[in-house]
C-alpha cells in the first residue's frame, strides 16, 4: 500500500512538473510563423530620441537571413542596440526555455496574452523576457527583454495589415549607456551636449525603426 502510494505521488508529482515546463501553446504557433521566414531585404529609416543627442534621420538596407544576426547596409553610421533587430526572436529561442503565463486582454478588438520566457541554459544572453501575443493575428505586438550585459530593452512592434508577419514599424527603448558605443564614433552630422549628458544618472533612448519594400531573399 505504501508502495503504491509512493508511486501516486511521484506520478502527480511527474505531471505537476511537465505542467510547469510546458511551452505555451501560442508562443509555438508565432515562432513557427517566424521560422517560416527564411531571409528578405527590405528598406530602413532611423530616427533617434535620445536627451544629449542630436541626430539626423539615418536611412540605409536591412537584410536577414535566417541563422544569422539582421544587419544594415549604409553609408552611414547607425545607432542600434544589439536586440533592436531580433524581430523574429531568433535569439530569443536560441536556447531551452520555459513560459509561464501572465494574463491576457482584449485590446482594440485583438485577444492578447502576456507570457513570461525563462531561459534554463546558462548559455542564453538575458535572464528574462516578458512577451506580448496577439493570439488574433498570430504575431508579437511587444517585448520587454532583461539582457545580462546590455541592460533591458523594450520592443514595440506595428504592422501594416491583420495578416503581416514583419513589422512595418519598429519602436525600441533601452538604457543608453549600456550599449557601450563610443558617442565620437556617431558621425560628424551628430552632436552630443556633454553637459546633459553628465546631468542624468539613468539614460533612457527610444529608436524608432521604419521598415519598407520587403523583397524575400533566398
Amino acid at each position: 500500500m505504501r508502495a503504491l502510494i509512493t508511486i501516486l505521488l511521484f506520478s502527480i508529482s511527474l505531471i505537476s512538473v511537465a505542467q510547469q515546463v510546458a511551452i505555451d501553446s501560442d508562443l509555438l504557433q508565432i515562432k513557427q510563423r517566424l521560422d517560416s521566414i527564411g531571409g528578405f531585404t527590405a528598406d530602413m529609416s532611423l530616427e533617434v530620441d535620445v536627451n544629449f543627442i542630436s541626430m539626423p534621420k539615418k536611412t540605409g538596407t536591412l537584410i536577414y537571413r535566417k541563422g544569422a544576426p539582421a544587419e544594415i547596409l549604409t553609408d552611414d553610421f547607425m545607432l542600434v542596440p544589439k536586440k533592436g533587430l531580433d524581430f523574429t526572436l531568433e535569439q530569443l529561442f536560441k536556447y531551452p526555455f520555459i513560459t509561464v503565463p501572465r494574463g491576457s486582454q482584449i485590446r482594440k478588438g485583438d485577444s492578447l496574452k502576456v507570457i513570461n520566457v525563462i531561459p534554463t541554459s546558462d548559455k542564453a544572453d538575458f535572464s528574462i523576457a516578458e512577451l506580448t501575443l496577439n493570439i488574433s493575428k498570430h504575431r508579437i505586438a511587444q517585448s520587454k527583454i532583461s539582457t545580462l550585459r546590455d541592460g533591458s530593452y523594450d520592443v514595440l512592434f506595428s504592422y501594416t495589415d491583420a495578416l503581416s508577419l514583419l513589422p512595418r514599424q519598429i519602436t525600441i527603448q533601452f538604457e543608453v549607456e549600456r550599449i557601450r558605443i563610443p558617442l565620437s564614433f556617431l558621425g560628424q552630422d551628430v552632436k552630443v551636449d556633454g553637459k546633459l549628458k553628465r546631468s542624468e544618472d539613468l539614460k533612457k533612448g527610444t529608436i524608432t525603426l521604419d521598415i519598407s519594400n520587403y523583397r524575400e531573399k533566398r
